[in-house]
């Protein structure tokens, strides 16, 4: 497991130090994606999940790398990393889905999930500042792109907030 982690963290480094034109093809390369989302999928084993959605990152800053990342799959691993998943790592998951969200084809796949809206709201409350800001960002680019999105959202936060009302008095 450490040398995948290792593997993992190596291959982010090469991806932010090259040229974007290198940088592009590290996210191209035969088994990247396949090892990145097995690390992703490691949940006793946090460190994981971290080199994974690091090198993730990195290889989606160049745009092709972006829209292959929403074509192979990883996103419904970043929506549902585990309930108790590192604070940080929910961070990288979300910076990964804001990036992915730039492209027509990412906000599309996140869109299609039937967990997103639930999970993106989660996470307005109870990760973090940044984890708020990155969720309120994924939502503006998805309901931006689709306004029918809008009112699934706005029921999701309201459904929320009454709930925490309601825990709170009882």
């Amino acid at each position: 497991m450490d040398a995948r982690v290792n593997a993992a963290t190596v291959l982010a480094r090469i991806a932010s130090k090259t040229e974007s034109s290198h940088s592009s093809s590290t996210g191209a390369m035969p088994g990247v994606l396949e090892a990145l989302a097995k690390l992703l999928q490691e949940e006793f084993y946090p460190k994981a999940i971290k080199a994974s959605l690091k090198a993730l990152l990195t290889i989606c800053i160049p745009r092709r790398n972006m829209i292959r990342v929403a074509e192979f799959g990883v996103v419904p691993l970043l929506i549902e990393l585990p309930p108790d998943a590192k604070r940080s790592n929910v961070e990288l998951a979300l910076e990964v889905l804001e990036l992915l969200c730039t492209t027509a084809k990412g906000r599309a796949v996140v869109a299609n999930h039937a967990l997103a809206m639930a999970a993106l709201v989660h996470h307005l409350h109870i990760v973090s500042n940044l984890a708020t800001e990155l969720s309120v960002a994924i939502l503006w680019s998805i309901c931006k792109a689709s306004p029918a999105c809008l009112v699934v959202v706005v029921l999701q936060v309201s459904l929320t907030f009454l709930l925490n009302v309601l825990t709170f008095l009882s």
